[in-house]
């Protein structure tokens, strides 16, 4: 572990930096849950609460307008972190920086198994993985209760596994 830290210490260093911006950026300006973050963000407390997948409480189902968002996956995730810490943002943003973090890493490494015949791979997914960290939308997109980086991490596992089993077989 302790040679893996030496190695790799600008990948960390980008890693750390990122998810220390992320929070700042989610700690400093609070964005308060608006239109469909607002939707998520009422569903994922009624799951919590045990009133089921709707928008409203209470709402006949014909009327909800719940079954209309994106979900329901992200919406149940907020529910888990609602039902552990209650009804606040604070852990949601701690949570989407993690997942921000880890899906940077996951372009990382997803990068040197694609470029892994090339001898700046290395070189190659550090400047990946500082793109990803440090695109301001991303940064932006973690601060706020939307299902963006939940379904990004998703999608750069999702990509991760796929190019392990990939280029697996070649090595």
């Amino acid at each position: 572990m302790q040679n893996y830290l030496k190695n790799n210490k600008i990948l960390i260093s980008i890693l750390l930096i990122s998810f220390v911006l992320s929070l700042f950026y989610s700690f400093y300006f609070r964005i308060k849950p608006q239109v469909d973050a607002q939707a998520y963000d009422a569903i994922g407390w009624n799951i919590a609460q045990g009133n089921g997948y709707r928008q409203t409480a209470g709402s006949e189902l014909t009327v909800d307008t719940s079954i209309t968002r994106v979900g329901p996956l992200y919406e149940y995730f907020l529910a888990g972190i609602y039902k552990i810490f209650g009804h606040r943002y604070e852990p949601v943003w701690i949570a989407q920086a993690i997942m921000h973090v880890l899906s940077a890493w996951l372009v990382y490494l997803t990068a040197i198994l694609i470029f892994c015949d090339f001898r700046s791979k290395k070189r190659i997914g550090l400047w990946a993985v500082a793109i990803f960290s440090f695109y301001p939308d991303l940064i932006e997109i973690s601060a706020m209760v939307l299902t963006e980086t939940f379904y990004l991490f998703l999608v750069c596992l999702t990509l991760y596994l796929f190019s392990l089993y990939f280029y697996k077989k070649r090595l």
